[in-house]
């Protein structure tokens, strides 16, 4: 499927246009609008602010929501069309987001580069595996519920908790709810905060420094969307976890599936992620790995396969909370759903009261939502739904042998990551982050900047290009941000500094 380019008539809605609608075609989705305000998805979106600001120069802001409405369904339709296995909605939290607005949520995860440990990969599914019946973890007892990470990008902590609360639960045989905050704003080792991170590293933090209590130290970042300072004082439990394994490729994913969930990194930047409602996904546009996520389980829906994922976007995103991407498609899975898996083996049985059931039948109903907050909640409850921030890179060859990576210790909140090399690279940049991290891939030159355009912008200009008109974008859009757009949308930086011709702009 060609991908569809959302941001073209999302910037447009900023502009000049009007929408070519009768009066009764325009209170018709004004209705519409007005629905989807007082739905969970429309609360949502005005508790964690992904509706459009109004600033100088743009449209009065219900000409802005209604125009980027009207695009939303647009998109839906067209989603619809060219995929028979799944459903899409404009009733989501982000249906009022410009396509630059949903990246800057959507992605968070941190650089990724092959590992040096990497073994061999298990691509394609065995026989065996293809006819296997199929794991459903999302209605075990040892699964907490879905929960939203709001506007930080902390994608990487959520799914690495998600994966340590449920392997935990499995040692011990009682469930307890952990912290992400804890990793965001202590887990140096394993990320930047709200910028993104490694869910392999998260894990491995977990284990070694144990894991806070969501109670002692509940999640903040969601609303504030910054990092915040370390509290070293919360109550920790030892977890009953072995040092991180890295694996790749469906077959090794499925493997792992039998025993427990599996944090996988996906590309979740595009309007597939943003709009799914349910069913199966077959196609999906982009290659780059920028969110994660936990992978729950698999099986087969009116013929097609599937492996199922639980997401921290909320309750009101998605199938309560979940997805599912077709399984069997080789390389490197639908979404980039196998490039880059990783979990921490249990060390004890599964408890008996936590028996495993595989199942097709749809999950039990996702826990009570955690507490409204634009990221999840550290209780085992749904909350709404958020992008989730900064993308998580995984490693092209994740392997099946712990990691051996000689990090910092993890119980050292303290100590800030190192920028040289290590055994184990980085992934290509944390997910759930606003822009990619450093990575060993040269960077393009930036894309100079007329002097006229400058002359007017002081900051991100976006071009004019066919069906849009030039806008200096608001003061959101940094320095990084504006490069990191560059290459999608042409964007250049106007900034102060020395970037473009050897004299600083003013």
């Amino acid at each position: 499927m060609k991908p569809i380019n959302i941001m073209a008539f999302c910037l447009c809605a900023v502009g000049t246009s009007a929408l070519p609608l009768s009066t009764s075609e325009r209170q018709a989705l004004q209705t519409e609008l007005d629905a989807w305000k007082r739905s969970a998805a429309g609360k949502a979106a005005a508790e964690h602010g992904y509706v459009p600001k109004t600033e100088s120069g743009e449209l009065g802001g219900k000409n802005l929501e209604l125009e980027r409405f009207a695009a939303t369904k647009k998109v839906v339709a067209q989603l619809n069309k060219a995929n028979p296995h799944a459903t899409f909605t404009e009733k989501n939290p982000f249906a009022l987001l410009s396509d630059a607005e949903f990246a800057r949520f959507a992605t968070g995860l941190g650089n990724t580069t092959t590992p040096a440990r990497a073994l061999t990969v298990d691509g394609q599914l065995t026989p065996l595996q293809r006819t296997a019946a199929g794991v459903d973890w999302s209605a075990d007892a040892c699964m907490s519920g879905v929960r939203d990470q709001g506007a930080c990008g902390s994608c990487w902590a959520f799914a690495s908790v998600g994966a340590a609360e449920f392997a935990q639960c499995k040692a011990t045989g009682a469930l307890a709810a952990f912290s992400e905050q804890q990793l965001v704003s202590c887990a140096s080792s394993a990320g930047y905060g709200c910028q993104g991170g490694w869910p392999n590293k998260a894990l491995d933090y977990l284990t070694t420094a144990g894991a806070c209590a969501g109670t002692s130290y509940p999640y903040a970042s969601g609303n504030s969307r910054a990092s915040g300072q370390c509290d070293s004082g919360c109550s920790k439990q030892k977890l009953r976890l072995g040092a991180s394994v890295s694996l790749s490729g469906e077959s090794a994913l499925q493997s792992a599936l039998e025993k427990q969930v599996v944090t996988v990194t996906v590309e979740a930047n595009n309007d597939v992620w943003r709009n799914y409602q349910s069913g199966v996904v077959t196609q999906c546009p982009g290659a780059s790995s920028d969110h994660a996520v936990v992978a729950v389980g698999y099986g087969s829906e009116n013929g097609v396969d599937f492996f199922k994922i639980k997401n921290s976007w909320g309750g009101a995103w998605g199938d309560a909370g979940y997805m599912k991407l077709q399984r069997d498609v080789g390389g490197k899975g639908m979404c980039n759903l196998a490039a880059n898996g990783a979990y921490a083996p249990i060390n004890g049985g599964a408890s008996p009261r936590t028996k495993h059931k595989p199942t097709h039948k749809p999950h039990a109903p996702s826990k009570a939502p955690c507490s409204p907050s634009p990221m999840p909640s550290t209780s085992p409850v749904p909350s709404t739904p958020y992008p989730s921030p900064a993308p998580y890179t995984p490693a092209p060859i994740p392997t099946e042998a712990p990691s051996d990576d000689p990090s910092e210790d993890p119980s050292d909140p303290t100590e800030a990551p190192s920028d040289g090399p290590t055994d184990e690279p980085l992934p290509d940049w944390p997910t759930d982050s606003p822009y990619p991290q450093p990575s060993s891939n040269p960077t393009p030159a930036p894309t100079p900047a007329p002097t006229t355009l400058c002359e007017k912008c002081k900051g991100c200009w976006a071009p004019e290009t066919a069906g849009r008109q030039g806008i200096c974008l608001s003061a959101d859009y940094d320095k990084k941000y504006c490069l990191y757009l560059t290459k999608k949308l042409q964007t250049v930086w106007c900034g102060d500094d020395d970037l473009y011709s050897g004299k600083a702009r003013h």
